[in-house]
């Protein structure tokens, strides 16, 4: 964590995340289609709306568990997500090819990474993805995938642990919560980084704008045609509580 100085009163509270690397101008950066909340044309998530332009893309399918072994060159930040990504390049190779991936704990620039079947020779380090069946019982993992893409410990600081084999799956325990996911699924050996990324105070109001958060209003404080708690002459309560949709909040039969 680093504390920022108070050189503006939007930076005097300010405690970000201190990362390695942060490249603007980094390569696979992509724009992405920004909604504003909105599904043909109406208002479908409230309070969503602006936020970055553009992210960076990574290997999200187990499409890396046919290359060869990686070596991570640096770790960079991305705006669009809560873990940092690391830039890597095949081993051995010169040419100026490089890829994205989630960072993992433990993984550092110059460390290398395996992937496919666990031989006696595959070191099982940090980072490395392997198939479900050859990972041992009691192996934190995270990038848990279900249909040939990570589903499941995805966000920064998160992990799961390999309790049970079983004849038509494996079972983990996710957030104190154990759960069965298919034989034919895949994993990363480790623990997403960021794990501080939950204490982290934005310090400005301005700093939701950049991750697409729009201000929250009191419904009391809207129009009847906005909220179901809305109008009324002055600073009126606003009747019984209900949700936008107009379900009761405050318990009581819906």
């Amino acid at each position: 964590m680093v504390k920022c100085k108070p050189t503006t009163p939007g930076r005097r509270h300010r405690i970000g995340i201190k990362v390695a690397v942060v490249d603007i101008n980094a390569h696979n950066k992509s724009s992405i289609l920004r909604t504003g909340g909105r599904s043909k044309g109406r208002l479908s998530m409230r309070g969503r709306g602006g936020g970055a332009k553009h992210h960076r893309i990574i290997i999200s399918d187990d499409s890396l568990l046919s290359l060869p072994s990686l070596i991570v060159l640096r770790i960079l930040k991305d705006s669009r997500r809560s873990a940092p990504i690391i830039e890597c390049r095949y081993a051995g190779s010169c040419n100026s090819l490089t890829l994205l991936l989630t960072s993992i704990n433990g993984v550092l620039p110059g460390s290398s990474i395996f992937s496919g079947i666990i031989k006696p020779s595959s070191p099982i380090s940090p980072g490395s993805r392997f198939y479900r069946s050859d990972i041992p019982l009691g192996t934190v993992i995270c990038l848990i995938s279900y249909k040939s893409r990570p589903t499941r410990a995805r966000s920064a600081g998160t992990f799961a642990v390999l309790v049970a084999k079983e004849v038509d799956g494996y079972l983990i325990n996710i957030n104190k919560r154990v759960i069965k996911v298919p034989r034919t699924s895949h994993a990363t050996i480790g623990r997403i980084s960021g794990s501080s990324h939950s204490k982290r105070v934005l310090g400005k109001a301005g700093v939701n704008r950049w991750l697409g958060w729009r201000p929250k209003v009191r419904g009391s404080a809207m129009n009847p045609v906005d909220h179901p708690m809305g109008g009324g002459e002055g600073k009126s309560s606003g009747g019984i509580p209900k949700s936008p949709f107009g379900k009761l909040a405050k318990g009581g039969k819906k």
